[in-house]
């Protein structure tokens, strides 16, 4: 028994449904769930605005307490931080990750 399939592709709508959604999952929310999708969330991290006009700053991981220098792999890339100077960050019992900062 010879059956007819969807749309002539042999997907059955379900499976149809999920291919729509692998290509394009904005069109086929608004197309199956509203009109309107949902906004993605945004990360935590510096903007360009944020970032420090002073390059003596230093960025401080604030669950950490460790900071780093301009330059440096994690300056301004951590979840949570602040920029602050380094004696500020000192000041408040901060020290330098990998004892230099870099």
């Amino acid at each position: 028994m010879n059956r007819q399939c969807f749309f002539g592709y042999g997907l059955s709508p379900s499976r149809n449904l999920s291919v729509a959604i692998a290509s394009n999952w904005i069109e086929a929310y608004k197309t199956y769930v509203s009109p309107n999708p949902p906004s993605l969330p945004q990360l935590a991290s510096p903007s360009a605005s944020e970032s420090p006009l002073n390059p003596d700053e230093v960025w401080v991981k604030t669950k950490s307490g460790k900071y780093w220098k301009p330059g440096s792999r994690y300056y301004g890339k951590t979840k949570q931080g602040e920029y602050m100077s380094e004696k500020e960050a000192v000041q408040k019992g901060c020290r330098p990750a990998n004892g230099t900062g870099e």
